[in-house]
């Protein structure tokens, strides 16, 4: 490494075809992601439930209004 300055990273390479990564990927980020993934599909399997159960209470009061 090269020292550039504090935001940038400096590399000393070689002439000819190289693929240089520069990657961050904290442990913490993917934790973080997967977290909000499952509480999304909760989030949206209660509401799903919620609605399924309030037009099912519906249908059962109209059945008993016919009656």
């Amino acid at each position: 490494m090269v020292e550039v300055n504090y935001t940038l990273r400096g590399l000393n390479i070689p002439a000819g075809n190289h693929k240089v990564v520069f990657s961050f990927e904290p442990e913490v980020v993917k934790t973080g992601s997967t977290i909000s993934l499952i509480s999304s599909i909760v989030a949206l399997l209660i509401v799903a439930a919620g609605i399924f159960f309030a037009t099912r209470n519906k249908n059962k009061e109209k059945v008993q209004n016919i009656k």
